[in-house]
């Protein structure tokens, strides 16, 4: 079976993490929800398990921390390097970049984007999709949902809940 598989986009920079969406629901019709929280996230940090943060160190390609004095190894699963300096940056259910999206072909997707940045208005610019009506005279286009604020959709406000389809 073919699948289609969606990437999202919210920054320029990119990452060695790859994240999955998972359905929030689906159904025998066909349908296929997932939810996408948006929250600031800081690279080149690490989160332990007793919710420190550590500044990340990078050095000939090993990711470590140093607790104690003592160098911790991590894998890229844990870190967000982007460009291997500490910034801030939009996280998407926690990291960067977006998850991938994969739905069978033909499938009805809605994506529920929960803006939670509390003082900046965001969109999402989406990869891996044909637009349909964006190269023809179509009454079902949808390139009128593809990030771009105040051109083709006004932005999702801070605190609020944007559904793509």
């Amino acid at each position: 079976m073919s699948a289609y598989t969606l990437a999202l986009l919210l920054c320029t920079a990119c990452s060695l993490t790859v994240q999955t969406a998972h359905a929030a629901t689906t159904s025998g019709s066909n349908i296929y929800e997932f939810d996408l929280t948006l929250t600031w996230g800081t690279s080149m940090t690490y989160t332990d398990s007793d919710g420190k943060i550590w500044d990340v160190l990078l050095d000939d390609g090993e990711i470590y921390y140093a607790p104690n004095g003592t160098n911790v190894s991590l894998s890229n699963e844990h870190v967000n390097t982007l460009d291997g300096a500490r910034n801030k940056h939009i996280a998407i259910n926690g990291g960067f970049p977006g998850p991938t999206i994969e739905v069978p072909l033909g499938a009805m997707v809605y994506i529920h984007v929960h803006n939670q940045l509390m003082t900046d208005s965001a969109t999402i610019h989406w990869h891996g999709i044909n637009m349909k009506g964006s190269n023809q005279n179509g009454s079902d286009a949808t390139q009128w949902s593809d990030g771009v604020p105040y051109v083709t959709q006004c932005p999702i406000l801070p605190g609020a809940t944007f559904s793509y389809k």
